[in-house]
């Protein structure tokens, strides 16, 4: 089991409140922030900050969550740790049902005509797309862990 913060997150977009704007609401960090979205723990002087400053109770903002309802993906973000990094990926290790996992985590932003994928040997391969004259050339980034 862990606490999920998701409600938080949907109760300051039902009330157009931002993340700074929460901060300033209960004088917490950007640091404890970002404790939240990661769904780290936090002191009940911090959930009762923010339960004062949006006028709610605790269920309205957080929920206890059971880890096997977790996507890998989210698992991985969740639990996993960090196994290896380097400019291009961080490797993220974690156990999820007794198999051993590594995940890596591109540290650039895909975009639509943006291809990541590891071979079998863990080489990670970022290829960017082109148009040229109706066809696409690729070119690739190899980053090896």
């Amino acid at each position: 089991m862990y606490i999920d913060y998701s409600n938080l997150w949907k109760l300051l977009a039902e009330k157009s409140i931002s993340k700074s704007d929460l901060m300033e609401l209960t004088g917490l960090s950007s640091r404890i922030i970002a404790k939240l979205a990661k769904n780290e723990t936090v002191t009940t002087d911090t959930i009762a900050r923010i339960c004062t400053a949006l006028s709610c109770n605790v269920g309205d903002i957080m929920e206890c969550s059971n880890e096997s309802s977790l996507s890998l993906y989210n698992y991985a973000r969740t639990f996993g740790e960090l196994i290896e990094e380097n400019d291009c990926v961080r490797k993220i290790g974690f156990t999820f049902k007794g198999q051993k996992y590594a995940i890596y985590f591109t540290k650039k932003a895909a975009t639509k005509a943006t291809r990541i994928y590891c071979e079998a040997d863990n080489t990670v391969y970022w290829e960017q797309l082109y148009m040229m004259g109706g066809i696409c050339s690729r070119q690739s980034l190899k980053a090896c862990l």
